[in-house]
C-alpha cells in the first residue's frame, strides 16, 4: 500500500519575502497577494481600484472601466493605470454595506481611487485574491465618468484590424459591439457540430482572432466550406483581450461576406409552436424551436438560471434548463435575477432540444413570461454512499467522504464504496480533508459528479491520512478496454507525454484508440515536464471524453525510464517541490531565488 501522510512544512512560509506584513500600518501590496499562500488569513492590503470582472473568468471578463460593471467584485492593482490582468487581483464584494460603498456599478467615481481593505487571502476566480472584506478606507481622486463618444460604429465605418487592436489596448467601452473589416488569413477551424468557427482576419498589417463566431446573418455554420482563406468579411461583435490575445469574443457573427450582406434573422416568438415538455422530449428535434411551459424546480444557479422545468401534467417529466436570456438580448446570459422568477413559479420559455453528456437540456432558453406558483416546501436530502449516487438518478444528495486527489479545477472524493469528481475551479480543500458535500449531481463522461454550476455545499469535518490501493496496471490493451467499458479506478500507465496548450495527453504503446489525459494538471506537477517525455502516471481514471480519452486525476508522475523522479501533489502549495531558475529540483534550498508552485520565492 502506498501512503501519503499529510504534513504542513510551516518553515517554508518564512522563505517568502513581502513588501508589507499585512498589518494596517504596513499593508500588503497586490504583488504580495499574488505571491502569498491562500490560507484564509486576514490581512490589510493597499491597492488601486482599476476595474471589475463582469463574468465567470477573470482573464476573459475583466474590464478596466466602470461602465457595465458588476456589483459583486473589484479588480485591484498596484498601479493606478494598470491594464494587464496578470498584475491584478479580484476582491469579492458580498451583499452589504461594503459592497454598497465600493462597487463600481453604483459608485463609478471609485475607479482609480486608492483602497485600503481588510480581507481574507483566498482563491477567487481561480487565482489568488481577497474575500470576505471586513473593513476599508477609500482615498484619492477617482475617475468621474463624463460624456463619451464610445466606440460604436456602422458597417460603413467598420474599423480595420489595426484600429481594432488599438481599441482593445485602450480597454475602454469593450462591452459595445463593433464592426471590423478584414481578410481571412489561414484556414478557418469550423465546427459543424456547434455551428461556429474560429479564424484570423488581417488588414495586411495586423491580425485579429475571431473566436467562435457564427456565419452570415448570425446563423450557425452548416458546412466546413462556407468560409475560406482570402474571403473578405465584416465581423460584428465584442472585442476583448483574452490571456494577452486580442480577439472577438464568442457570440460574434459575419455581417458581410465578400460584399454579400444578410441582416440578422429576427425571431417572432409569438409564432413559435407550444408543446408539452413530454412531447418536446419525445421529438428530440435539434433543429426546431418550441415553446414550453412548466414549473421551476431545483434551481441551482441564480446568475445564469440553471434549473429543471417540470411538466405540468406529469411531475416526473422534466427538462434541464442551462441558462436563460431575454428576447431582445440573447447575448446577455446574466439576467435571471432581474426576472424575479423563483422555484415553484410557472415559466414559459422558448428553446431547442440539445444534449450534454447524453442528458437532454435547453441551453440559453429565451424567457417569454412567468406567473407566481406555490413555493416549494422543504426538501429532505438523503445521505447516500458514493456507490449509491453513481448508480442512481441525478438529483440532490449528500455524501460523506475524504478528498483523495485534487487538480486545478476540482477534486476526487472517496468513501469505502467508490469515488466521485467535484468540478470547481475554486475548490479549496486538500487531500486528507474529511468532508460532507451536499448538492445536485449531473452526469459527465459517463459518471455522476458535483459541480459549481449545479451548486453544492462542502463542509470540512476533519482530516485523516490517505491510503491508496495498489493501482491497476493499464497497458495499451487495457486502456482500449477501459474506453469500451469505463469504470472509476485507481490506475497506473506508462507512455509518451504530448503537450498542446493546457492539454497533457499520454500515448501508451499498444493502444489502438485510447489515450491517457491528465485532468487539469496542477502547476506543481507541470514543472519539469516537456513534450515527448516518457512518464508513468498514477491517479484516478474518472471519466471518458472524446470517445478515447481516459481522464485521470493525477496523484503522482514518474519521469524518465528507470529514473525515480516522482512528483506527488496533495493540493497544498506547501507540499509543492522547489526548483532553481534552471528548472532543477532543489531538496534543501540555500539562500537565493527559486520557483515553487509556479511562483518566485526568496530563501533568506
Amino acid at each position: 500500500m502506498k501512503r501519503i501522510l499529510l504534513t504542513f512544512f510551516a518553515a517554508m512560509a518564512a522563505i517568502v519575502s513581502f513588501a508589507g506584513d499585512g498589518t494596517k500600518e504596513n499593508p500588503m501590496t497586490v504583488a504580495d497577494v499574488l505571491a502569498a499562500e491562500m490560507n484564509e488569513s486576514t490581512v490589510w492590503v493597499k491597492a488601486y481600484i482599476v476595474g471589475n470582472i463582469n463574468g465567470s473568468k477573470m482573464a476573459e471578463n475583466i474590464q478596466f472601466v466602470a461602465e457595465g460593471a458588476s456589483a459583486s467584485n473589484l479588480a485591484l492593482a498596484d498601479a493606478q493605470d494598470e491594464k494587464n490582468v496578470a498584475n491584478c487581483i479580484p476582491l469579492q464584494l458580498p451583499t452589504g454595506d461594503i459592497r454598497a460603498a465600493l462597487n463600481l456599478k453604483d459608485n463609478p467615481a471609485n475607479l482609480s481611487k486608492e483602497l485600503l481593505v481588510q480581507a481574507k487571502l483566498m482563491r477567487y476566480f481561480g487565482q489568488n485574491g481577497l474575500k470576505e472584506p471586513a473593513a476599508f478606507e477609500l482615498s484619492g481622486e477617482g475617475v468621474e465618468p463624463g460624456p463619451t463618444t464610445g466606440i460604436a460604429n456602422t458597417p460603413e465605418t467598420a474599423y480595420d484590424v489595426t484600429k481594432a487592436l488599438e481599441i482593445i489596448a485602450a480597454g475602454q467601452d469593450l462591452n459595445t459591439k463593433v464592426y471590423v473589416k478584414g481578410e481571412v488569413t489561414g484556414t478557418p477551424s469550423i465546427s459543424v457540430q456547434y455551428g461556429n468557427a474560429e479564424y484570423d482576419i488581417t488588414d495586411g498589417t495586423s491580425v485579429l482572432k475571431v473566436y467562435r463566431g457564427n456565419y452570415l446573418g448570425n446563423v450557425k455554420f452548416e458546412s466546413e466550406d462556407q468560409l475560406k482563406e482570402g474571403d473578405k468579411v465584416i465581423v460584428y461583435g465584442k472585442l476583448q483581450l483574452y490571456q494577452e490575445t486580442p480577439e472577438f469574443s464568442a457570440g460574434n457573427y459575419i455581417y458581410s461576406l465578400n460584399g454579400v450582406t444578410k441582416e440578422e434573422e429576427k425571431v417572432d416568438y409569438s409564432k413559435i409552436e407550444a408543446i408539452s415538455i413530454a412531447d418536446f422530449l419525445q421529438k428530440a428535434d435539434t433543429k426546431t424551436m418550441y415553446k414550453l411551459t412548466g414549473k421551476v424546480a431545483n434551481l441551482v444557479n441564480t446568475t445564469y438560471g440553471n434549473f429543471d422545468l417540470v411538466d405540468q401534467e406529469n411531475d416526473q417529466v422534466k427538462i434541464y434548463i442551462y441558462g436563460v436570456v431575454k428576447q431582445d438580448d440573447t447575448a446577455n446570459n446574466k439576467i435571471w435575477e432581474s426576472l424575479g422568477v423563483e422555484e415553484g413559479d410557472i415559466l414559459t420559455i422558448v428553446g431547442t432540444y440539445t444534449t450534454y453528456n447524453d442528458s437532454p437540456q435547453i441551453a440559453k432558453a429565451v424567457y417569454i413570461s412567468h406567473q407566481k406558483g406555490d413555493a416549494p416546501g422543504p426538501v429532505e436530502v438523503t445521505t447516500k454512499t458514493i456507490a449509491e449516487v453513481q448508480a442512481g438518478e441525478n438529483g440532490k444528495v449528500k455524501v460523506e467522504g475524504t478528498v483523495v486527489a485534487v487538480c486545478a479545477r476540482g477534486a476526487v472524493i472517496g468513501d469505502a464504496t467508490g469515488y466521485i469528481y467535484v468540478y470547481d475551479q475554486n475548490f479549496a480543500s486538500e487531500v486528507g480533508d474529511q468532508v460532507t458535500i451536499e448538492g445536485t449531481t449531473s452526469t459527465y463522461g459517463g459518471f455522476k459528479q458535483f459541480s459549481a454550476s449545479a451548486g453544492y455545499e462542502l463542509t470540512k469535518t476533519g482530516t485523516t491520512e490517505v491510503s491508496y490501493p495498489e493501482p491497476v496496471q493499464m497497458d495499451g490493451a487495457a486502456l482500449d478496454a477501459w474506453i469500451a467499458a469505463p469504470v472509476i479506478q485507481y490506475a497506473q500507465y506508462t507512455g509518451t507525454l504530448s503537450i498542446s496548450g493546457n492539454y497533457y495527453n499520454v500515448s501508451v504503446e499498444g493502444a489502438q484508440a485510447a489515450q491517457g489525459s491528465l485532468v487539469y494538471l496542477p502547476e506543481a506537477l507541470k514543472e519539469g515536464l516537456a513534450d515527448g517525455d516518457a512518464i508513468t502516471v498514477t491517479g484516478f481514471a474518472m471519466y471518458i471524453s472524446g470517445s478515447k480519452y481516459v481522464n485521470t486525476v493525477v496523484t503522482s508522475i514518474s519521469k524518465g525510464s528507470g529514473i525515480e523522479k516522482v512528483q506527488k501533489f496533495n493540493g497544498s502549495k506547501a507540499e509543492a517541490p522547489v526548483y532553481d531558475l534552471s528548472g532543477r529540483r532543489v531538496e534543501n534550498p540555500a539562500k537565493g531565488l527559486y520557483i515553487k508552485a509556479g511562483k518566485k520565492i526568496v530563501v533568506k
